[in-house]
């Protein structure tokens, strides 16, 4: 698996070719490299996605790999210039700007109007936008955001290197109501369910009417 392979699997997921024609033909490719579209294809064999969002699915596992794959490499070649340069120079150390990070996913929160929701701090008013490398810690930021806010917001995550066919970022919307109840799901467990609280009193015993017995002084 290289970083031209994977960039070329990019390229041509966003060709002409039908999402499921293009699936079938890079089937082997995928799951063979990438263990984490083998569930992606039993969900797309047992049609509980459509071919289009399987393909997106696939190309977001793909691409951070390939992000990770070139951090890894940017990080080695950085650890042997400064190799080089402790060798070379002992008692000079250089310090050098450090590399920003161009953040893959942006998420914004939004209410039913369109405008962004802005929350305020130190008396500074900030737009509820967060960025992130991989698409999951996106999602999961805009779930705990909409199921703390209004009924009416919903989250919009751009995913600014994968492209659509037209060549624009894919973006995906999530509401409130896909927001609740994942959340919902999360924190509900069955060792959190309610349990009936306990009288003290047994169960399954007759209870016997107290009888009185009055008698006459003749």
């Amino acid at each position: 698996m290289s970083l031209k392979n994977m960039k070329s699997f990019l390229r041509k997921a966003n060709g002409r070719i039908s999402a499921g024609a293009f699936l079938e033909a890079q089937a082997e490719y995928l799951k063979n490299n990438f263990e984490e579209t083998v569930p992606v294809f039993e969900q797309l064999e047992n049609k509980l996605l459509y071919p289009t969002d399987a393909l997106i699915q696939c190309k977001v596992i793909v691409f951070e790999k390939m992000r990770a794959e070139e951090n890894a490499e940017a990080t080695a070649k950085i650890l042997a210039r400064e190799k080089i340069k402790e060798h070379s120079e002992p008692n000079k150390k250089v310090t050098e700007p450090k590399e920003e990070k161009s953040k893959a996913h942006c998420v914004t929160i939004y209410d039913e109007r369109g405008n962004v929701i802005e929350r305020r701090k130190d008396d500074k008013v900030f737009p509820v936008v967060a960025k992130f490398d991989k698409y999951q810690d996106a999602e999961r930021w805009a779930y705990r955001r909409l199921h703390s806010g209004e009924k009416d917001w919903y989250a919009e995550i751009v995913s600014i290197y994968l492209l659509d066919n037209s060549g624009n970022p894919i973006k995906t919307r999530i509401n409130r109501v896909n927001a609740a109840a994942v959340i919902g799901h999360r924190l509900i467990s069955p060792a959190m369910k309610r349990r009936p609280k306990s009288t003290g009193r047994l169960s399954g015993v007759a209870k016997a009417k107290q009888t009185y017995a009055r008698f006459s002084g003749g």
